[in-house]
């Protein structure tokens, strides 16, 4: 059941400190026309229970709420891709990453307390910008969950990837010299990013070829093994997001961790792998 009060649907029109300052910088560039206010605790849907140990978390994109991944038939996808886990959608709206308190509330509200009813894996999965704010998490609670599913992420400014991406890739690119929390907002996702792929815990990606941010993608894809990353037809929409989702499920990532991997084409279509520099800003 739904927990925390409901909100209205607007129109479309990392260390604690460290942290703020990407949510912040989010903020700017992500904010719509209405921001809804982030309530506590966050509101949280459940959409799959069964006697299970393992869970996974939804992130929902900047337009979009916790009830869309139902509308969607994610319950239903991982279902028949005998998926074995439960599920919950949090309404990670942009008001969290406003007021800097998403990884928080996550914590406070849903990580914790899954751990204290005897959750022993937990999966993050996040679209778009529910993808940053899963590495917003992972940011300020290093490990805190037992891997993550980044689908279409929200990578920030393009020219943070054509930076990565000229270095050499994510592994040989050093963020500039200094606290991290005098990072610039690019500079600050990427250096997370880079601490998120080099953690025991498997981190996995997918994205469209012809998704508006899949410059961005080819950079961190660059990164993780090919068997962590799948590149399906479609750009940045539901149809290659649900594919993505039912490919993760039936490769047993949840189940399985570090061991399950992607097969066929798609796992190693060109460019899943190639580091090119991303187009000009829209």
């Amino acid at each position: 059941m739904p927990t925390g009060s409901t909100r209205r649907r607007c129109a479309r029109p990392l260390r604690h400190r460290a942290a703020a300052r990407i949510l912040a910088a989010a903020a700017l560039l992500l904010a719509a026309s209405c921001v809804p206010r982030a309530v506590v605790p966050i509101r949280t849907v459940s959409l799959e229970q069964r006697p299970s140990k393992s869970l996974v978390v939804l992130f929902p994109g900047r337009y979009d709420e916790a009830e869309d991944f139902a509308r969607r038939r994610f319950p239903e996808i991982a279902r028949e891709a005998g998926g074995t886990f439960d599920i919950v959608a949090v309404d990670a709206h942009v008001g969290y990453y406003q007021d800097g308190t998403i990884a928080e509330r996550l914590e406070e509200d849903v990580i914790r307390p899954a751990r204290a009813r005897g959750y022993e894996r937990i999966w993050l999965a996040g679209i778009s910008m529910g993808g940053l704010g899963a590495i917003i998490y992972d940011d300020v609670h290093p490990g805190g969950v037992d891997g993550v599913f980044l689908i279409a992420p929200y990578l920030g400014p393009d020219d943070g990837a054509a930076a990565v991406a000229t270095a050499g890739g994510l592994g040989v690119w050093e963020p500039p010299p200094g606290p991290r929390d005098a990072l610039g907002f690019a500079d600050r996702i990427w250096a997370a990013a880079k601490d998120l792929v080099a953690r025991p815990q498997p981190v996995v990606l997918a994205y469209g070829r012809d998704d508006k941010l899949a410059a961005a993608h080819r950079v961190l894809a660059a990164a993780l093994p090919p068997g962590r990353v799948l590149v399906l037809p479609g750009s940045h929409e539901w149809e290659p997001w649900q594919a993505a989702w039912r490919s993760f499920v039936e490769a047993g990532f949840v189940e399985r961790g570090s061991a399950a991997g992607f097969n066929g084409a798609a796992a190693s279509a060109p460019g899943a792998g190639t580091a090119r520099p991303p187009s000009a800003p829209r």
